[in-house]
């Protein structure tokens, strides 16, 4: 038997947040689990694969589940997810 389940770094949008100012949104849906910074927040801060809008920076989220961005050079967890 074989499965077509996929596994992705989350998007800026996928993660629940909206703001255009931040990023380029239209990189997919919310998903139903990260309603607020309590859902997103995994105890370190990790990478989506959304970029800042303004300068060459990635969006991050922190060990509370604020955004932010960084730069390429800073070591953080990369979280992946499951879509089945």
């Amino acid at each position: 038997m074989t499965t077509a389940d996929k596994i992705a770094i989350p998007s800026y949008e996928e993660l629940g947040y909206n703001n255009s100012a931040f990023t380029t949104l239209g990189q997919g849906e919310p998903y139903p689990l990260y309603t607020d910074n309590n859902s997103r927040s995994i105890g370190t801060t990790y990478w989506t694969r959304s970029t800042y809008k303004m300068v060459h920076m990635w969006c991050i989220v922190d060990t509370q589940g604020y955004a932010y961005y960084s730069g390429g050079g800073n070591q953080m967890t990369i979280v992946f997810t499951f879509s089945i």
